[in-house]
C-alpha cells in the first residue's frame, strides 16, 4: 500500500480542521482564587476567604481583583453581640513582609449577620498582588466584663484553579 501525498495533505488538513473546531468550542481558563483558610484567634471560629462575587449573602468564588475579604465566624460565642467590629486590620505580603495601603472603611468593619445564625465582616474593593498575604486586626465587642479585644492572624494563600469550558454553553447560560 502506498501513501500518496495528496493523502497526507488531506490527513494533514483534516487534522488542523478538528483543532481549529476544538478551539472554537473548548477555551482554558486560570483563576486566581485565594484558599480559605482558619484565623489564630484565641479559639474563636474566625476563617480567612477572598471572593468576588458575594450577594445575598453568600460567597459564590473567587475569580480576581477586586477582592473581598470575608472574615467569618460560623458559631460566635454567645457573649458576642453583633454591634461586634474589627479594627486595626493589617494586610502584609508574606514575600516583601510590606503591608498594602487599605480603603479608609478599613478602619472598622461591622458584622453583618448570615443565614445560619453567623456572622461576617467584609471588605470590599480589596487590590492587591496574587501572592501569599497574613492578615491580622482585633476583634473588639462589648461582654459582661466590659470591652474584650481578641487579636487574630489569617494566612491568605494563593490557589490558582483552571478548567476547559465549552464556549456554546457558556454563550447559552450568559443570555439573560
Amino acid at each position: 500500500m502506498k501513501i500518496e501525498r495528496s493523502d497526507v495533505v488531506l490527513a494533514v488538513l483534516g487534522l488542523a480542521g478538528l483543532a481549529v473546531i476544538f478551539w472554537a468550542l473548548f477555551r482554558y481558563y486560570v483563576y486566581r482564587d485565594y484558599a480559605a483558610a482558619p484565623c489564630e484567634a484565641h479559639g474563636m471560629p474566625l476563617t480567612a476567604s477572598m471572593g468576588t462575587e458575594w450577594d445575598e449573602r453568600i460567597l459564590f468564588s473567587a475569580r480576581g481583583e477586586p477582592y473581598r475579604l470575608l472574615l467569618t465566624m460560623d458559631a460566635p460565642p454567645a457573649d458576642m453581640p453583633l454591634t461586634a467590629i474589627v479594627r486595626h486590620l493589617d494586610l502584609q505580603s508574606v514575600e516583601r513582609g510590606a503591608s498594602l495601603p487599605l480603603a479608609p472603611d478599613a478602619k472598622a468593619l461591622e458584622a453583618m449577620p448570615l443565614h445560619d445564625g453567623g456572622i461576617v465582616f467584609v471588605l470590599d474593593d480589596l487590590r492587591l498582588p496574587y501572592e501569599d498575604h497574613r492578615v491580622r486586626g482585633e476583634l473588639v465587642y462589648m461582654d459582661t466584663d466590659g470591652e474584650r479585644r481578641v487579636p487574630f492572624a489569617c494566612p491568605l494563600r494563593i490557589k490558582p484553579s483552571s478548567e476547559w469550558r465549552f464556549v456554546p454553553l457558556q454563550m447559552l447560560m450568559s443570555i439573560t
